[in-house]
């Protein structure tokens, strides 16, 4: 039998990544909070370039077609780190994202059920 602690380990970002969702975001086209009712079903992330992401069968973690969340708002916000790592720019853009000193100067990512959507602020 594996300690509570390895669960916790093992399975902590997917944890508070599914608390964040549930909190925190919504779809920016229909304002619904994205739920287990999401999953699924499509949604796409875009970006302030015109970048879109396409998940289907969406699963709750905040990925879309391999692309993290956290990783387009710290590309979003032109965030640099040494290693130049995906890991390093989820774990920059997650930084952010929760900083409320900064959380009305940066650039986030649209989650939306809308292809072709135009991104907004």
């Amino acid at each position: 039998m594996k300690p509570l602690y390895f669960f916790w380990k093992q399975y902590r970002e997917t944890i508070v990544i599914q608390i964040i969702i549930i909190m925190l975001l919504r779809t920016k086209d229909t304002k619904m909070a994205i739920d287990d009712s999401f999953k699924g079903k499509t949604l796409f992330l875009v970006d302030d370039k015109g970048n879109q992401w396409k998940q289907t069968d969406y699963r709750g973690d905040l990925m879309f077609d391999g692309k993290s969340f956290f990783t387009v708002l710290a590309e979003m916000n032109n965030m640099t780190c040494a290693c130049n790592s995906e890991i390093c720019k989820k774990i920059g853009g997650s930084d952010m994202f929760f900083n409320d000193d900064i959380k009305s100067e940066i650039f986030i990512p649209n989650i939306v059920e809308t292809k072709d959507w135009k991104w907004e602020m």
